[in-house]
């Protein structure tokens, strides 16, 4: 609805003590003659159960093709969006679930991509690869201890292209649990976030830190 009527002005006047001020007045105007993007989506997968549910992987191929793509354009000092280019992603997702030993469950998975876009820009936004291994521990019916890591490679925001590329994300959180009732779910938790290194998110600007939680929670 945005994108076919939407209408955004912002009006900005300067004072008296400094008229050589230069304040931008930014424009959105809809196109009402925008056109829906098109998606044609391929998969192929496989998933496998194997020594009584302990152990389970799940393999996909995929292409998918965007068609008529929105794409942001300025005329006339005027922001909006017209139908432009397509773009073709291929890809491999794998997904491993195991339990080694009791009490432990490991999850993971890992991706795969290879983008082809008429627009620099799309191919720009799509990490090549991501990938995670969370770990959930269960010592006994009071302690529970997870480990989580995040991998996701170089990419850049759409509505960030202007040099804002973010470098390849490694991210390590932490919890552990102590459950004071199991009825009510009632717990305390520790919690550890980004403990590797800063990494910055969406923008330059904007850097994730190590992060530190106490967090008391409970139902009725």
């Amino acid at each position: 609805l945005y994108e076919h009527s939407g209408s955004t002005i912002f009006i900005a006047s300067t004072l008296p003590p400094c008229p050589c001020l230069s304040i931008p007045v930014p424009k959105w105007q809809g196109n009402p003659n925008i056109q829906p993007e098109d998606i044609v989506s391929y998969e192929l997968g496989l998933r496998s159960q194997f020594t009584d549910n302990k152990v389970s992987s799940d393999i996909k191929l995929f292409t998918y093709r965007i068609s008529d793509q929105m794409v942001g354009v300025k005329t006339s000092g005027i922001n909006t969006v017209v139908n432009l280019g397509s773009t073709r992603v291929t890809g491999l997702e794998l997904a491993l679930d195991f339990s080694p030993i009791p009490k432990l469950d490991i999850k993971s998975g890992f991706s795969f991509v290879a983008p082809d876009s008429s627009d620099p820009d799309f191919e720009d936004s799509i990490p090549d690869k991501t990938a995670f291994i969370n770990a959930d521990y269960r010592w006994n019916s009071r302690h529970k201890y997870s480990a989580s890591f995040y991998y996701i490679d170089e990419m850049q925001w759409l509505s960030t292209s202007d040099g804002n590329v973010i470098k390849p994300v490694k991210k390590l959180d932490l919890r552990y649990a102590y459950i004071i009732d199991q009825k009510s779910e009632t717990r305390i938790e520790l919690i550890g976030r980004n403990l590797l290194e800063d990494y910055n998110d969406y923008t330059l600007d904007n850097l994730a830190e190590p992060i530190f939680q106490l967090r008391i929670s409970g139902g009725f």
